[in-house]
């Protein structure tokens, strides 16, 4: 997972924020607090967590029509996940849309 390795780099991430009732989402941040990347949880019964790193997820970003400077992101995943509710769409979309990511499941 991309968050182990930022994890002893000693990045951090800023706070969690729920974009729909089982989504919520972070930045990741180095020592000089430039974004990193991004991690989605998905808080089902079976937990599945994505890491992005800041190169694809602007990518995804564009897309999703956040802005440039990631302002709009919590809005913009609130309408996503709610347009795309199933459990593993948005892995389609990132699958589709050739986005790397790096996902571990908890079964």
């Amino acid at each position: 997972m991309l968050s182990d390795q930022w994890l002893q780099l000693n990045y951090t991430h800023g706070p969690s924020k729920w974009v729909s009732d089982v989504v919520d989402y972070y930045y990741w941040y180095d020592e000089s607090n430039k974004p990193v990347g991004v991690s989605l949880n998905f808080e089902y019964a079976n937990d599945f967590h994505y890491d992005l790193s800041l190169e694809e997820w602007r990518k995804a970003a564009i897309l999703i029509h956040i802005n440039e400077d990631l302002e709009n992101t919590e809005t913009r995943l609130k309408q996503f996940f709610n347009d795309h509710s199933k459990m593993f769409d948005f892995e389609d979309f990132l699958n589709s849309n050739g986005i790397k990511f790096s996902k571990i499941a908890f079964y």
